[in-house]
């Protein structure tokens, strides 16, 4: 009985504290998103002729220039998740809270 009761204090201890390095690295790639399309930002926003191309190639850059910071979240990046952005962006007539985009683009949680 105690062997039992021990085993799954255990379990139930692993289980609490395994979610603590998902949960890093959840808000890790939430900041380094925001990080990462503050730094697109003015380009985007200034963009005269604004393309998923353009946007695209914005945040591709972003990632190039600062590529040992923004590993994780470049890897994730594909074309799926550059059209929702763009999409997103055109929604938001140019202005980027990059929170609430990092929101839309899934690397954050959403806030009500």
């Amino acid at each position: 009985m105690f062997l039992s009761i021990s085993l799954l204090s255990i379990l139930a201890a692993n289980f609490v504290f395994a979610g603590h390095p998902i949960i890093e690295a959840s808000e890790k790639k939430c900041i380094d998103c925001q990080m990462l399309l503050n730094g697109t930002k003015s380009a985007i926003e200034e963009a005269t002729e604004l393309t998923e191309k353009f946007v695209e190639e914005a945040v591709k850059n972003e990632c190039d220039r600062l590529k040992s910071v923004f590993a994780e979240i470049c890897e994730c990046l594909e074309k799926k998740v550059f059209e929702e952005l763009f999409k997103w962006i055109i929604s938001e007539e140019q202005k980027m809270d990059v929170k609430r985009g990092c929101e839309h683009i899934r690397f954050c949680p959403h806030t009500k």
